[in-house]
């Protein structure tokens, strides 16, 4: 019994830093993604990473929540919402007395307003799009302004009188 219990836990030690290297990274899209919301969408009020749980999201008759929520799974609305909803891999559902005061978005799935209310926008869209201005940028403005050796410089101004020259051609005749 003792071999297998070392065999076990050589196996659990061997298995556990690939599972903490992908929890990493979730979480490292999870924060990517609600950066991207809040600059990218303008979602106001997104929580921090660490409070979206995975999974649906229900919000109750008669119940209120106070602030955005953002939820990896479905979201069904049955009470009132003082922020948007936002589901990262399902549809956002707004059920007969719900309200939802900000805007209402779904990436990967339908945004339903089942006679409920949706004060701002309702949209939808199958993936985030990245952030602008992310990138380097390719030449600081000396770079921009730098002449082009020779040899580029007439190949282009050859290209250029070359193209002028066969529509000059064609309008002619």
């Amino acid at each position: 019994m003792t071999a297998r219990r070392h065999f076990l836990a050589g196996a659990l030690l061997m298995l556990l830093p690939g599972a903490l290297v992908a929890q990493g990274a979730k979480s490292n899209d999870l924060r990517r993604d609600l950066e991207r919301l809040s600059t990218g969408e303008r979602i106001v009020g997104v929580p921090p990473a660490d409070s979206v749980a995975p999974g649906a999201r229900t919000v109750p008759a008669g119940a209120t929540v106070h602030g955005t929520i953002v939820a990896r799974g479905p979201v069904d609305v049955s009470g009132r919402v003082e922020g948007s909803v936002v589901s990262l891999s399902g549809d956002v559902t707004v059920h007969r007395g719900g309200v939802i005061t900000g805007d209402a978005l779904s990436v990967g799935g339908r945004v339903n307003a089942d006679s409920g209310v949706v004060n701002g926008e309702m949209r939808t869209m199958a993936a985030l799009p990245a952030l602008l201005g992310t990138a380097p940028p390719v030449a600081d403005s000396a770079e921009r302004n730098r002449p082009l050796p020779p040899k580029v410089s007439r190949t282009v101004a050859n290209r250029a009188a070359d193209d002028l020259e066969t529509l000059r051609r064609t309008m002619q005749g």
